[in-house]
C-alpha cells in the first residue's frame, strides 16, 4: 500500500531530475563587472570597488571608470595608473583609492633675523692681539642713523590645494613678525629692514630695540662699569674714577666729581663739581666748578671758579669770576681774553698767561702748510709723470697700460688741486683772525699778584706787585700797560 509520503517524495525526484535536465540545457545568465565609486567626506579621497563579472559577462574598461568618476564629479586628483592596472589586471572585488586631493599648504609666520644680541653681557673686552681690556666692559653699544638693525623675513601666502571634485582649498597666509621697533627706530621703504634713525646708544626694552641719544650713568664710571665711549650725550651722576675714561662724541655732564681721569667731548664739558689730576678736552666749551693739576683743552671757552697748577688752551675766553674766582699757578694760553677774581697768589706762586699770541692757531696753521707742502710735492711728481709721457706720446702711440698710466697721472693731478682748497681757506681763516685780534686784554676784578707773567701778542709784562681791580692791555704809544678798571 503506497501512502501520501511516498508519493510526494516521488513526485520531488520527479522534478529534481527534470530542474537538472533543464539547467543542461539553458546556461545561466551572463553578470557584467559593476562599478561602485565611494567619496570620502572631506571629498579629499575618492575609493572605487569593482565586482567580478559572472558567466562571461563584461570586463571593465577605462572608459566605464572614466565613466563612473565623472558622475560622481570626481575631477582632480585622478590616478590613471592605476586605472589603467586595475583595468589590465582585472583586479576585482577589492576597494582601492583611485583619487587624492591635494592638501593646502598654509603660509609660514614672519620672523626677524637680529643683528645684535636682545641682552649685553658684561665683560672685558678682548683686543686684537690677544690681551684683554679690564676697563672696556662694553657697557655702550654704539650705532650710527641708518644701520640696519635687523632684518624682517615676511609672511609667505601658502600653497592653494584642490579635492577631488576641484574645488579650490585656501591656506592661511602666515603671520607677520611682531617687529622690536622702539625709540629712534624705523622701517625702510619696503619694510624689509628695521634702521636706527639717530646716532646712539643701541638697547632692548621689553623685546624692542631702542636707540638711545643720550645716557645716564646713575654710578661712577669705575670698576663696574668700565670706561664710557658713546656717541651721543653722556650725563655721568656719580664720579669718574681714577685712570677711568668717559669719551663723547657730543657733550659730557659729570655732576660729581673727575680724579685721575680723561673726559672728551665732541661738544661740551661741564663738571658740576671738580676734577683733580685730569685731562679734560672739548670741542666747544668747559666748565668747571674747580680744576687742579689738570690739563683743560677747549675750542672755545674755558670757565671755572678757580684753576690751580692747570694747564689750559683755549680758543675762546677763559674766565674765573666764581668763588674765589682764581687762576694760580700754572701755564695758560688763550686766544681770547681772561677775566679772573684774582691771578697768581699771595706766596707769589708763578703764573703764566699768554693771550693773542695764536699759539694754538699757529700750531695749526704750521700742520695745515706742511699739508700743502706734501701735496704740492705730490703735485710735482704727477707733473713729471705727464711731461714724460705726453713726451714719450709726441714721438710714438703709447702702450695701453701706459696710456692707463697717463690718464690715472692727470686725475690724481686734479684730485689733488681740489683737496688743497680746503686747507687754503683754513689757512686763510687763521690769518685772518690773527690779524683781526688788537684789543687783547687780561682783567683782574680784585687782585693781580706778582710773578705772573702776562704774554698779549709780541708784548710781555712781568708783574712786581700786587695790582687790584685792574685791566692788562696793549696801549698804542706806551706798549703794554696795567690800568684800573
Amino acid at each position: 500500500m503506497i501512502d501520501n509520503m511516498d508519493i510526494n517524495k516521488i513526485e520531488e525526484d520527479e522534478n529534481k531530475d527534470t530542474n537538472e535536465e533543464l539547467d543542461e540545457v539553458i546556461p545561466p545568465e551572463p553578470v557584467d563587472a559593476e562599478i561602485k565609486i565611494e567619496v570620502s567626506a572631506t571629498n579629499m579621497e575618492g575609493y572605487i570597488f569593482v565586482s567580478a563579472p559572472e558567466n562571461g559577462g563584461k570586463e571593465i574598461t577605462v572608459e566605464d571608470i572614466n565613466n563612473a568618476l565623472e558622475k560622481e564629479k570626481i575631477i582632480s586628483g585622478i590616478d590613471h595608473d592605476i586605472i589603467k592596472r586595475l583595468v589590465e589586471g582585472g583586479q576585482y572585488n577589492t576597494q582601492i583609492q583611485i583619487a587624492s586631493g591635494t592638501e593646502q599648504i598654509d603660509g609660514e609666520d614672519g620672523y626677524i633675523i637680529r643683528h645684535f644680541e636682545e641682552e649685553k653681557t658684561l665683560a672685558p673686552k678682548k683686543r686684537e692681539d690677544g690681551t684683554v681690556d679690564f676697563k672696556d666692559l662694553g657697557l655702550i653699544r654704539n650705532i650710527t642713523k641708518g644701520t640696519e638693525i635687523c632684518d624682517i623675513i615676511a609672511p609667505t601666502d601658502g600653497t592653494p590645494g584642490e579635492d577631488i571634485k576641484g574645488k579650490t582649498l585656501a591656506p592661511k597666509r602666515g603671520k607677520p613678525a611682531i617687529i622690536p621697533r622702539g625709540a629712534n627706530t624705523g622701517l625702510n621703504a619696503d619694510q624689509t629692514k628695521l634702521l636706527s634713525l639717530a646716532d646712539g646708544n643701541l638697547i632692548c626694552l621689553a623685546g624692542k630695540y631702542t636707540v638711545e641719544t643720550s645716557i645716564t650713568i646713575s654710578e661712577d664710571v669705575g670698576l663696574a662699569t668700565g670706561n664710557i665711549n658713546f656717541i651721543g650725550d653722556v650725563v655721568v651722576k656719580g664720579n669718574v674714577l681714577e685712570g677711568f675714561a668717559v669719551v663723547s662724541d657730543k657733550n659730557i655732564t659729570v655732576q660729581g666729581m673727575v680724579y685721575g681721569a680723561k673726559i672728551e667731548a665732541g661738544g661740551s664739558i661741564t663738571v658740576r663739581n671738580g676734577a683733580i689730576n685730569s685731562t679734560l678736552t672739548a670741542k666747544e666749551n668747559v666748565t668747571c666748578k674747580f680744576a687742579e693739576n689738570c690739563k683743560i683743552f677747549s675750542h672755545k671757552d674755558i670757565k671755572a671758579d678757580s684753576l690751580i697748577l692747570c694747564e689750559t688752551k683755549c680758543l675762546g675766553e677763559l674766565t674765573a669770576v666764581g668763588q674765589p674766582g682764581v687762576i694760580m699757578g700754572g701755564i695758560h694760553v688763550v686766544t681770547n681774553n681772561v677775566t679772573a677774581n684774582y691771578i697768581g697768589s699771595k706766596s707769589y706762586m708763578h703764573t703764566s698767561i699768554t693771550v693773542g699770541d695764536h699759539a694754538i692757531l699757529y700750531e695749526e696753521k704750521m700742520e695745515l702748510d706742511k699739508k700743502i707742502a706734501e701735496i704740492d710735492a705730490e703735485i710735482l711728481r704727477y707733473d713729471q709723470a705727464i711731461d714724460y709721457l705726453e713726451d714719450i706720446k709726441k714721438r710714438a702711440p703709447l702702450p695701453p697700460e701706459r696710456e692707463v698710466l697717463l690718464g690715472n697721472a692727470k686725475k690724481l693731478k686734479i684730485r689733488k688741486g681740489i683737496e688743497k682748497n680746503p686747507i687754503l681757506r683754513r689757512i686763510k681763516e687763521i690769518d685772518t683772525f690773527i690779524g683781526a685780534k688788537k684789543n687783547l686784554r687780561v682783567a683782574c676784578q680784585k687782585v693781580l699778584y706778582p710773578n705772573v707773567k702776562i704774554t698779549l701778542s709780541n708784548f710781555v709784562l712781568s708783574v712786581e706787585q700786587e695790582n687790584k681791580r685792574c685791566r692788562v692791555y696793549v696801549d698804542k704809544e706806551d706798549g703794554i700797560v696795567i690800568r684800573p678798571l
